[in-house]
């Protein structure tokens, strides 16, 4: 029997969830929790973050020479000497460059998005004060040249960008955040800049109704808000390239994979092969950066970049796991081989203040990391979602893994235990309860932490219900409840347009995801209450009730563009949510032969009740392994055909 699930379920397993105090030997002493890191002015050094091959572990191919070399004193710059010089451009890379470079004429432009993106959301990792210098500096550098749209200045100015990005950030412990922000900017400009700025125009794009007033600028042509994300995300995948070409990994590097991985998904199939690799992309520069290890601001890296890496790592590992629940698969990154370390609950203007702003703002702190204000922060939230997908790993190996019907129980228990703790262990305003209303008196953004972080909890309980109910053939009492829960939660969400106008892309996956698993359980379960002679569910779902629900929640559906990423999982859960309903409003004639079965099992079916050739088992309280195998039968399905359901009756 393997135990590794046991044993992380328990409070023993090695991911550090509340932040130890940064220790160097010049701390400045502090009763505070989180004391304020003084960078060490006799070991102060230059910090090269890119390298040839990223992070090498204790077992790499450099290990022992490693070793050598720290204890002969062969800097490792003396061994690299030889790859300073800069290798010759491709002239078909600079042309690239320089065709990206030509958009960037409508810049003061884009600033009005990228304003209009901070004013939505705090950004976790690319900072307000980040984009906006780097928009100012580089317009500030290079507005001529790329007002006159000559083809030879840029051309010149593309080389330089190249020649920029092929270097490495060059900063120390006691570098400021402008300064860090400057590195890489003006004359400094790199391709991830580019790449990183195109991301927040496209994502503002996506959150934003068709008809927000950004898309129509005074004096200008309406822009297209569908070919604006789509322009974006071209741009930012070019750029992405660029800097995969020259092959040094950094953290804006990993940034962009994430940013731009997220605008993919909001613009390309969320099911699709290629979302599915570029999350990908995202693990592996996480991990090509050692951000999977121990991560403290040091003599050679300043505080609100290693907080920053927290968050990256934090929301890189969160990406991993939802989407692995999303298409039901293993997961690429497992917190047994990371040292996962929660970020500090600061705000933006507290990451980015320094000495005793500072510690003052640490001082604000509990000692597990939270704001003792009760305030509602995406921070805060990254904190809450990383605990919960930690618990979402552990389900994963429980769905996938081949555990007997005992294990699988003792394993559930053991996971249950452990949610139920950690929800009661967050702070009071990230555990609301049932009757509260999520909406009361908040900004949207407040609103839509709120409501996410219940859900996620509920998600959970409902995915050990599904895994519980299909290996060891549990009652379905349970899973009708979470889910009669979560739709609430997610109707409540889906009808207040007021809060959600601004966060189209949140809404359309919310609603094909969380949405979309729940309506289907509760109308299978009421399409066996209607359709199977016999059946006692000891939950029994309310008719009206479920029905109007799913009604609203259909047209709910219906809302969602065309062209996001989730409209094809949104799309086909309409329709067959819809098929559901026109059968159970239909009578269905009575069967002289029905039998009573015992409470929340199902009676035996003969082949016309599976639906002829639909492939849908009611046996099964949710059909489908996954959202992708969900999804999968939407997309077989022959809805041109008539007459799919006749065969349920």
């Amino acid at each position: 029997m393997s135990h590794s699930l046991l044993q992380s379920s328990s409070d023993t397993h090695s991911v550090n969830l509340g932040d130890q105090p940064f220790t160097t030997p010049n701390t400045t002493a502090s009763t505070s929790p989180h004391p304020v890191v003084q960078p060490n002015a006799s070991a102060k050094k230059k910090s090269l973050v890119n390298t040839r091959f990223g992070f090498l572990g204790s077992t790499s191919f450099d290990s022992v020479f490693a070793e050598d070399r720290a204890r002969t004193g062969i800097a490792d710059a003396d061994v690299d000497a030889e790859t300073e010089t800069l290798p010759p451009l491709n002239p078909d890379d600079v042309q690239r460059g320089a065709e990206i470079l030509a958009v960037l004429k409508d810049l003061p432009l884009f600033d009005r998005f990228i304003e209009r993106w901070y004013r939505i959301c705090e950004s976790l990792i690319v900072l307000k004060d980040f984009a906006q210098t780097w928009a100012a500096e580089l317009w500030k550098a290079h507005k001529e040249v790329l007002l006159s749209q000559d083809a030879s200045r840029l051309l010149q100015l593309s080389e330089k960008v190249w020649r920029n990005s092929q270097q490495p950030l060059q900063f120390d412990g006691s570098t400021t955040a402008r300064e860090w922000t400057l590195l890489s900017t003006g004359v400094n400009l790199r391709w991830e800049v580019v790449g990183l700025l195109c991301c927040c125009v496209g994502l503002t794009s996506t959150c934003l109704s068709s008809q927000d007033s950004l898309f129509f600028p005074e004096g200008r042509e309406p822009i297209d808000r569908v070919f604006l994300w789509q322009q974006m995300h071209t741009i930012s995948t070019a750029c992405w390239n660029f800097v995969c070409e020259i092959g040094l990994v950094n953290d804006m590097y990993q940034w962009l994979c994430h940013e731009s991985c997220t605008l993919a998904s909001s613009t390309k199939d969320a099911a699709s092969f290629s979302t599915w690799q570029r999350c990908g992309e995202v693990i592996s520069s996480a991990l090509a950066l050692g951000l999977h290890g121990k991560i403290q601001a040091s003599a050679s890296i300043p505080f609100f970049l290693a907080e920053l890496r927290k968050r990256a790592f934090a929301a890189a590992y969160g990406d991993d796991k939802v989407v692995s629940i999303f298409l039901g698969r293993p997961p690429r990154l497992s917190h047994r081989y990371c040292i996962i370390q929660a970020p500090l609950d600061l705000s933006k203007d507290e990451l980015l203040s320094e000495g005793a702003d500072l510690q003052s703002a640490l001082d604000g702190l509990d000692a597990d990391g939270w704001n003792r204000a009760g305030l509602l922060r995406r921070c805060g939230w990254l904190r809450v979602a990383l605990r919960v997908n930690i618990i979402k790993e552990d389900i994963l190996e429980l769905s996938l893994g081949n555990h007997s019907q005992e294990e699988t129980s003792v394993f559930a228990e053991a996971i249950i235990s452990k949610l139920r703790k950690q929800y009661v262990d967050r702070p009071p305003h990230y555990r609301p309860a049932y009757d509260t209303d999520w909406a009361a008196e908040r900004n949207p953004l407040g609103a839509l932490l709120l409501i996410c972080s219940r859900m996620t909890y509920e998600m959970n309980q409902l995915l050990i219900q599904m895994v519980l109910i299909k290996k060891t053939g549990a009652d379905t009492g349970e899973l009708i409840a979470c889910a009669r829960r979560m739709f609430k939660d997610v109707l409540q969400f889906a009808t207040r347009r007021d809060i959600t106008k601004d966060f189209q892309a949140d809404h359309s996956w919310i609603m094909g995801t969380n949405g979309l698993r729940s309506a289907s359980i509760l109308a299978v379960e009421l399409l066996k209450q209607e359709q199977l002679p016999g059946y006692l569910s000891s939950n029994p779902v309310p008719r009206s009730e479920t029905i109007k629900d799913l009604s609203v929640f259909c047209a709910c559906l219906a809302s969602v563009d065309p062209n996001d990423g989730c409209w094809t999982v949104c799309n086909h859960g309409r329709k067959i949510l819809d098929t559901i309903l026109d059968k159970i409003l239909t009578p269905a004639p009575a069967r002289p032969d029905a039998s009573v079965v015992g409470v929340g099992q199902v009676p035996a079916l003969t082949p016309a009740d599976s639906a002829g050739g639909m492939g849908i088992d009611l046996n099964a309280p949710f059909p489908f392994d996954s959202d992708a195998d969900f999804v999968r039968w939407l997309e077989d399905m022959e809805w041109e055909k008539s007459g799919n359901w006749t065969n349920l009756a």
